[in-house]
């Protein structure tokens, strides 16, 4: 295998780890807001934007405190 073979596939690997990434990070949100939807209703179009932007960390603390979460305001401190 040649230099360029390596590079080259390397390259495609870690092209291929990030679009798995952004594909569970996408997952996640569509999760969150549904979530959020059936807990709060419809939420303001600035919120979904802001979770659909939301790192991984964020969308993972307001999924697993979703039944502690009382209030848009709490949800919105998790994404700042």
């Amino acid at each position: 295998m040649t230099l360029a073979e390596i590079w080259k596939n390397e390259g495609w690997e870690e092209g291929l780890q990030q679009g798995i990434q952004q594909g569970e990070i996408k997952a996640l949100s569509r999760t969150v807001l549904i979530l959020l939807t059936q807990k709060f209703g419809e939420l303001p179009e600035e919120l979904k934007q802001a979770i659909n932007q939301a790192n991984t960390k964020a969308l993972n603390s307001i999924t697993a405190n979703i039944f502690t979460i009382n209030s848009l305001t709490e949800v919105r401190a998790y994404l700042q």
